[in-house]
């Protein structure tokens, strides 16, 4: 398929000739331009050979006037010896002032974008006609093209440590007068809130554990209490259980009914006011599930964006999730994928992303059967692209003459912001509940 033409491509000759001629006339124009413009922004090749040329003279400690590039020219093989004489003096003859070069810088950038969005449009178009891949596989394709281009940056740039320390001093005084109002975001368990001092924006959270510890119960237990708190909006993404399902969850947590009765139908009298005020409460909380089963990292970030005040992101889980690519036949290296894709996903989006996790076999074979890092399921990067690490462990579960009955360990195996270490809840698995020891005391007493 031959691409859509255009009469002229997008770029500013005044603006290229005009840095150019800046540079020349004050080499210190390079350094503040190196953060807004490479040498592939420019549209006219002479002047991206000569942009180059001027970033090999710089790195090699040269100096930079118009008798040294001519000679840098000469020795790149650029170099003709009418024309470029010529055309190197109209450079400097273009220049209006050096004092507008990184406006100069920032048009150029601007039209090189131009361009690549065209080009970026062609190889969509293209790509859908001729490829054999479903509607939504093309669509992730054409959305992470895009946020490549959204997110391409020039190497970022310095910040002086003198305003930084003014932002950490402000931010020291605010606290004072509130306390927690930096501290990140709470989970709703008092004892393990204290342990992770919060969890902060652009966290990725990791919750593992064997089947059976209730590991998706403890995270639509976090959503709740996120719901109600903050009254932001929590994006629940359920890649094994319905919508269903996990609301019949919430209720049986949030009512203190018994789950069994939900599912077999067979209210008491006094039920029915519990699960009707619950089901009052969860419809005016925030929460929004999804419960696709084929969903890819690109495609919930494209879902998340349209939410106007998120507060959470849940997953459950990641051995189930596959990347916008085709099937690997590296299953860990795809998964390393995922986490690493969840990870700026998080900071994207600027909320914490929750992502449930399955361990493998290891801790079966251990005589205590305590969770461990290494045990994550596929691991990869997993370790490295998490801000946290939380595992569920609960000794009933194995052992029934235990004195620990109905006791959830939360064993934090890393933590970038606080503590590691155990923090012991409650459970109680007729109502698919976990509580902080404390509070499960006072509601019996």
């Amino acid at each position: 398929m031959e691409p859509f033409e255009l009469d002229r491509a997008p770029y500013s000759k005044e603006a290229e000739m005009s840095l150019l001629g800046a540079i020349l006339l004050d080499a210190g124009v390079l350094d503040e331009v190196l953060s807004l413009v490479s040498p592939d922004d420019f549209y006219e090749k002479e002047n991206k050979q000569i942009f180059e040329t001027l970033l090999l003279m710089q790195d090699a400690g040269l100096s930079i006037d118009y008798v040294t590039l001519m000679e840098q020219l000469k020795v790149a093989g650029y170099f003709e010896e009418d024309f470029t004489r010529r055309y190197i003096l109209s450079l400097m003859d273009a220049v209006p002032t050096t004092k507008n070069a990184p406006a100069y810088a920032a048009i150029i950038h601007d039209k090189s974008v131009m361009r690549r969005l065209i080009e970026m449009s062609d190889e969509i178009r293209t790509h859908a006609a001729l490829s054999d891949d479903e509607a939504k596989t093309l669509l992730e394709f054409a959305g992470q093209r895009i946020a490549d281009l959204q997110n391409d940056k020039k190497g970022g740039s310095f910040v002086s440590i003198r305003d930084v320390m003014m932002e950490a001093l402000m931010r020291l005084r605010e606290m004072q007068s509130d306390p927690d109002a930096f501290l990140g975001m709470n989970v709703g368990f008092s004892e393990l809130d204290r342990k992770l001092v919060g969890i902060q924006p652009s966290d990725l959270v990791f919750i593992a554990a064997r089947p059976g510890m209730g590991k998706t119960s403890f995270a639509l237990n976090i959503a709740q209490n996120v719901a109600h708190k903050t009254k932001k909006e929590v994006a629940i993404f359920s890649l094994e259980m319905s919508s269903a399902q996990l609301v019949e969850r919430m209720i049986s947590s949030e009512a203190r009914v018994e789950a069994k009765r939900l599912k077999t139908g067979e209210l008491q009298s006094d039920d029915w006011t519990k699960v009707t005020q619950a089901a009052s409460a969860l419809s005016e909380s925030r929460i929004f599930i999804n419960d696709a089963s084929d969903i890819t990292v690109g495609q919930m970030k494209s879902m998340c964006r349209r939410f106007k005040e998120l507060g959470l992101v849940v997953i459950d889980y990641l051995q189930l999730m596959r990347s916008g690519a085709k099937p690997s036949e590296n299953r860990v290296q795809e998964v390393s994928e995922i986490s690493r894709s969840l990870k700026i996903m998080a900071r994207e989006l600027s909320v914490p992303v929750i992502c449930l996790s399955q361990l493998s076999r290891a801790p079966e074979g251990r005589t205590d059967k305590r969770p461990q890092l290494s045990d994550l399921r596929e691991s990869g990067s997993i370790e490295q692209d998490a801000d946290m690490v939380l595992m569920l462990f609960r000794e009933d579960y194995y052992n029934k003459e235990t004195e620990k009955q109905n006791v959830c360990e939360v064993i934090i195996t890393k933590n970038r912001h606080g503590e590691t270490g155990e923090v012991e809840l409650s459970w109680d698995g007729r109502y698919t509940r976990f509580d902080t020891i404390e509070r499960k005391y006072e509601d019996e007493g």
